[in-house]
């Protein structure tokens, strides 16, 4: 099993972390069994460009939110000068999924019921999931647990209900 595993290819992930917003170090644990593709400068067109270049299996996005009424929703990335620029969930989502990206794991700063609108935005735009961590200081054991479990192929809610084994008590992740 595990020659015909390093035949394949290992499980690809982007990873941006736009400006102000938290950092997510926890994938350093899984190299060798996942790469990690960093987007920097964390811009749309970096993002699109790389997206381009190489197919990622789960974009990992620490994004700092702000929803402006029910139905608009802005992520900061940096614009050409690295300053932060409000961007569109709504395009950023059909990104993300025109390019091939399977799951969408998002970490935010924003109010809860923000970042899983973002979410249900997000599959609504057609991602096949979006994973929603806990507040940044609890996010790294999750993320080290989803993405762990999906290098191992196991199935997107399979990969939720590992990481939520290893979440405090009321802590659980959302899958939207």
């Amino acid at each position: 099993h595990q020659a015909a595993r390093s035949r394949e290819r290992l499980m690809r992930v982007a990873r941006l972390r736009g400006p102000g917003a938290p950092a997510l170090d926890a994938l350093a644990l899984l190299l060798g069994r996942v790469t990690v593709v960093s987007i920097e400068p964390p811009s749309e067109a970096q993002l699109r460009a790389t997206l381009k270049q190489q197919v990622c299996d789960v974009a990992v996005l620490s994004l700092s939110l702000a929803a402006s009424g029910a139905s608009y929703a802005t992520a900061a990335l940096a614009d050409s000068q690295g300053q932060p620029r409000k961007v569109n969930v709504q395009p950023l989502a059909q990104l993300l999924a025109q390019s091939g990206v399977r799951i969408a794991v998002l970490a935010s700063d924003a109010a809860a019921d923000v970042t899983r609108g973002v979410a249900r935005t997000w599959v609504d735009k057609g991602l096949s999931a979006v994973v929603v961590l806990p507040p940044p200081g609890e996010a790294s054991m999750a993320l080290d647990s989803i993405v762990k479990a999906l290098a191992d192929g196991a199935a997107v809610g399979a990969a939720v209900d590992a990481a939520n084994g290893v979440q405090p008590l009321g802590r659980k992740l959302a899958l939207v």
